[in-house]
């Protein structure tokens, strides 16, 4: 009798399980709704099936997304012969508030074919995050070196990152907000800092500038990355101090905004520098912020 208790206790406990997978499609398939394509079709993989849209030059695909909500979109470049490693690809995402441009670098899949047996890349994805309401977008594929794309899309939201350390010992500084402490490197003008990463990975450098106590006006700072002395990325931000946020147990410092340079690294080892300058021998504070590149 027990026994019979248990197994009836077991059986509705799987079929809650499966009622809530039921709901959680349901609500997934009604908050993203594919409004326009070239068509939906099967990719094979070597241990399931993928279902994507065409997505090509002439045919963008649009979609609606009911926020707020995190939007994850997948692609896959169709592959041709002489067709190189690395390869890059440009896909536009237009919203009523502008268009955002993501540069994507693939390689080919050695487990992925098309319905007619044709090579397609690694996947590749970036997210998109839809604010409340219903929010409608258009994909189109930009500059590439096929004329044709496999696209899917997800409710998912980006993975945190992971931190990582610089191969130098810095001093720290530990950012103060809304009851929660940062860790940053502290580091001078015109400063190098060197940075052991293994690829493939997205690496994101956050920087903030120290104002002197009593200093409020706008400032600029240049971040850039380096590697073998070849730049990888540059970029001028102006900031602002931020009233709110405070150094723990420095009143001689203030931070700025958080600004942020974005990089994608291929496979393999990467020896880079990151040189913060201000040219005005103000400091500053950085972090580093790693996240998987997948595909296959």
């Amino acid at each position: 009798m027990a026994e019979s208790k248990v197994k009836s206790q077991k059986s509705k406990v799987i079929r809650l399980f499966a009622v809530c997978g039921l709901m959680l499609a349901s609500a997934q398939a009604q908050n993203l709704t594919v409004t326009k394509s070239a068509g939906a079709f099967e990719i094979k993989l070597s241990k399931a099936v993928e279902q994507d849209f065409r997505l090509t030059r002439s045919q963008p695909i649009e979609f609606a997304v009911t926020g707020p909500a995190w939007v994850r979109v997948y692609s896959r470049l169709i592959w041709h012969a002489g067709m190189g490693a690395g390869e890059k690809y440009e896909l536009i995402l237009r919203r009523p508030n502008g268009a955002k441009r993501e540069t994507l670098q693939t390689d080919v899949s050695a487990v992925t074919r098309g319905p007619d047996g044709e090579a397609y890349s690694k996947w590749r994805s970036f997210y998109v995050q839809a604010p409340k309401g219903k929010n409608s977008y258009r994909l189109t594929l930009g500059s590439a070196p096929a004329d044709t794309a496999a696209v899917r899309f997800a409710l998912e939201a980006p993975p945190e990152p992971r931190e990582a350390e610089p191969q130098a010992v810095l001093p720290r500084l530990s950012l103060h907000r809304d009851s929660v402490e940062t860790d940053y490197y502290a580091v001078g003008d015109s400063s190098e800092t060197p940075l052991l990463m293994v690829g493939p990975v997205f690496l994101a450098v956050e920087a903030r500038l120290n104002y002197p106590k009593g200093d409020f006006g706008k400032r600029a700072f240049t971040l850039s990355v380096l590697e073998n002395g070849a730049e990888l990325g540059s970029r001028e931000f102006e900031v602002r101090r931020m009233k709110a946020y405070r150094w723990v147990g420095r009143n001689d410092i203030h931070p700025s905004a958080a600004k942020r340079l974005k990089l994608e690294l291929p496979a393999g080892a990467h020896q880079l520098a990151v040189r913060f300058n201000t040219g005005k021998g103000m400091t500053g504070a950085l972090r580093f912020l790693v996240w998987p590149k997948g595909g296959s």
